[in-house]
């Protein structure tokens, strides 16, 4: 393992210094090796393998929080849903900074800036405050919840991307907008109101700028009927004379 406790690099370049009296390891940059230095296998200190790859003199010490300043930044694009992106990010040249996070939309590529936020929010489980506390320095509040401007919502043909300060594309970015599923219709009428045995019934949902599509569910008696749609219009045979009950989302 490395002075941190990680797992040791593979395919790394590296430079062996043995000896007494030598430095520590930077953070993140050296491999202490207790079981085969000079001394026949003992905890000698100095046994320890120096990365040459990102270790430079602004690293930080063994606990510390920074780097030489070239490292990526760190984070995911947890979800996307309708109205909300979620995720986390953090400085990996400096674990104590809260750092400001960009979202962006396009086709196949970020294309348009949709707004800006710090990530400083407190994570929303146990595991959740383990997790990103061990990609951050042991700092949790890291997490973001942006809210997607409304006119960028539901537009399924579009990706978005979550962007760090250094312009590091957090992982999972690229996913497709989520189609928003509406409300039950804020006027919906049957005709006739109460259907008579085999009668067509007409159902109308006011039409909602911005919708692209529109879902009806119908239920007699306790059993569900599936009603014939053309846009915010529904059509289905009266199954029993008697009372229906009807809804429609808008997506």
């Amino acid at each position: 393992m490395n002075y941190n406790g990680n797992e040791c690099r593979l395919n790394s370049p590296t430079v062996l210094q043995n000896g007494t009296g030598c430095p520590a390891p930077a953070s993140g940059c050296g491999q202490i090796d207790y079981d085969s230095v000079a001394d026949g296998g003992t905890d000698n200190y100095c046994g320890h393998t120096l990365y040459t790859d990102g270790c430079g003199s602004g690293s930080s010490t063994p606990g510390g929080n920074t780097t030489d300043g070239n490292t990526p930044s760190d984070g995911y694009m947890d979800s996307v849903s309708c109205t909300t992106v979620t995720g986390w990010a953090c400085d990996a040249d400096d674990f104590g900074k809260s750092q400001q996070v960009t979202f962006w939309i396009g086709t196949t590529a970020p294309e348009t800036q949709i707004g800006t936020m710090i990530a400083s929010g407190d994570p929303v489980s146990q595991a959740d405050l383990t997790a990103i506390a061990g990609f951050c320095g042991g700092n949790a509040q890291r997490r973001f919840t942006f809210t997607i401007p409304e006119q960028y919502r539901g537009q399924t043909d579009k990706k978005i991307w979550v962007k760090t300060e250094d312009g590091t594309i957090l992982k999972e970015s690229g996913e497709n907008l989520s189609p928003c599923i509406g409300p039950a219709c804020v006027s919906l009428t049957m005709s006739p109101a109460t259907p008579k045995y085999g009668e067509t019934v007409n159902l109308t949902c006011a039409q909602v700028a911005g919708a692209t599509s529109y879902s009806f569910n119908v239920t007699a008696d306790g059993n569900m009927i599936s009603p014939t749609v053309t846009n915010n219009t529904a059509t289905f045979n009266a199954i029993y004379t008697g009372s229906y009950q009807a809804s429609c989302s808008i997506n």
